[in-house]
């Protein structure tokens, strides 16, 4: 906007360009400005992205949720530097989304598929994001993990009252 507002000074005041030159130069001009810094901040998010997506080293995890908040933590593992993380990919419920792609990531099946997946693939943990996940399905999920040294983690996401005083503690 200052930029603009700086060249519609600089081209009307001196009378150098008359004022619908002035205009479509100003158009123009404010149509690139916002090209580049649309690009430069897509550009950053993807790079974030593709690096912290391809990292060498960290604990091998698959998300249990191909829901909200299986992506939301998809994005906070892949966006953060210092995650100790790295997605192999998602587990759902839903038949329907096995071999689908999220962000990149596979739905590699149901829970039914865990062992075959845990042959193929180096899991570490399975980090639970399944907000309504049915207990027989957990008893499942928790008897194969235990038998293959793996770990489950949940993700709990809640909000709590504080009180002015809890805050300025």
């Amino acid at each position: 906007f200052y930029a603009l507002v700086g060249s519609a000074i600089v081209l009307i005041l001196p009378g150098t360009m008359n004022l619908s030159m002035a205009l479509q130069f100003l158009v123009v001009d404010f149509y690139i400005l916002l090209t580049f810094i649309l690009g430069i901040r897509i550009a950053y998010q993807v790079l974030s992205f593709w690096f912290n997506r391809n990292k060498r080293n960290g604990e091998n995890v698959l998300i249990y949720g191909a829901n909200e908040n299986g992506t939301m933590l998809l994005h906070k593992i892949n966006h953060s530097m210092d995650s100790r993380f790295k997605v192999v990919g998602f587990l759902d419920d839903d038949p329907q989304l096995e071999g689908k792609m999220i962000y990149g990531y596979p739905v590699l099946g149901t829970h039914w598929k865990l062992s075959q997946m845990l042959d193929k693939r180096n899991v570490e943990s399975i980090l639970i994001c399944q907000p309504n996940l049915k207990p027989e399905n957990f008893r499942r999920l928790k008897r194969i993990a235990e038998a293959r040294g793996v770990n489950i983690k949940h993700l709990q996401i809640k909000l709590r009252n504080l009180t002015s005083r809890q805050i300025t503690e």
